[in-house]
């Protein structure tokens, strides 16, 4: 009877790399939206494009991902938590995430992985590091990660591998910074005197 048991307990020991599954989770920010414009990353390597990820076709990977979300890592054997597997050893297994505001905004963030994550070669800040559960708090500086914009070059660990964001050019550097401009003098024009003399009128 000892041995059964034993010969049981064994049989349904999970393996080490089934525990280590577990214990990952993709990152689901509450605040994340699923992207309303066409996004898409080119894989280059040596120069050359290996392939291209449709990140609107990666948040539809998985069913339970409804939120804008796409996870990079080396979790190749299951889909559920990376949607773009990053083929090398420096990479953690489940390494970065992309995650899309209300405005359509993409935000990356390194879920704590050894390495780092890079864009355009300079080294995510710490407070755009560690784990979804670790920025409780969307409005603190960096919980969310770094805004991504069209033509940035993203690198993760050591890998040589570069991912080039491609995105509509009303998300580019200038636009974005452009557009929020024009939100603030829209909020304030309550205070601003138009040439008829009436507040809030634009000519």
């Amino acid at each position: 009877p000892r041995r059964h048991a034993v010969a049981v307990a064994i049989a349904h020991r999970p393996s080490p790399i089934a525990c280590e599954t577990m214990s990952c989770r993709r990152p689901l920010p509450s605040w994340s939206q699923p992207p309303q414009h066409a996004w898409q990353l080119e894989e280059i390597k040596h120069g050359n494009i290996v392939t291209t990820h449709s990140l609107n076709d990666a948040t539809k990977t998985d069913p339970s991902n409804g939120k804008g979300c796409v996870t990079f890592g080396r979790i190749a054997d299951d889909p559920s938590l990376v949607d773009i597997v990053t083929a090398h050893e420096s990479c953690s297994r489940l390494h970065a995430r992309i995650a899309f505001d209300q405005n359509g905004t993409p935000w990356l963030r390194d879920l704590g992985s050894g390495n780092g994550t890079f864009v355009n070669e300079r080294r995510l800040p710490a407070e755009a590091c560690g784990k979804e559960t670790d920025a409780s708090n969307s409005n603190q500086k960096g919980s969310r990660g770094v805004v991504l914009y069209p033509g940035d070059a993203i690198r993760f660990g050591a890998s040589t591998r570069v991912y080039i964001l491609e995105g509509p050019e009303e998300f580019e550097r200038g636009a974005i910074k452009l557009r929020s401009k024009l939100k603030d003098i829209v909020a304030g024009s309550h205070s601003v005197k138009c040439p008829s003399g009436k507040e809030g009128e634009w000519q």
